[in-house]
């Protein structure tokens, strides 16, 4: 999230930045088998297709939520936090709860031939 107002200089978060309660991180990866001639599975063909994190975080109403098309700067946890990625928000969900803080769920996505313009995120 951005650090300039609304969600900076005191006026929401911490710094401009959400508390993230948990964080879901996977490999987007499409498998394709292609048979030998008696139908087995001979060959296994994945297409690395970029990453995505889905994140619940402490909603905060002094912070404009994220919308669609935001861009984030996102530590790549998966690669031990190797690489810094700009990740594209694809899902920006509410989770509430009786007697509970007010949550938000955000999906990110890094796809290699989007925003990563052909590279290949860090294994």
């Amino acid at each position: 999230m951005t650090n300039a107002s609304p969600n900076g200089n005191g006026a929401g978060g911490f710094g401009g930045f959400y508390t993230i309660e948990t964080i879901r991180g996977t490999d987007k990866v499409d498998t394709m088998y292609i048979e030998q001639g008696s139908g087995l599975e001979a060959t296994r063909i994945q297409l690395i297709q970029g990453r995505r994190y889905t994140m619940t975080v402490v909603d905060d109403t002094n912070m404009v939520p994220p919308s669609f098309a935001t861009k984030l700067s996102f530590e790549d946890t998966i690669s031990g936090g190797a690489a810094t990625y700009l990740f594209q928000l694809i899902e920006n969900g509410d989770n509430t709860v009786r007697k509970a803080e007010h949550k938000r769920e955000l999906t990110v996505e890094y796809l290699t031939c989007i925003e990563g313009t052909g590279i290949i995120p860090t294994p």
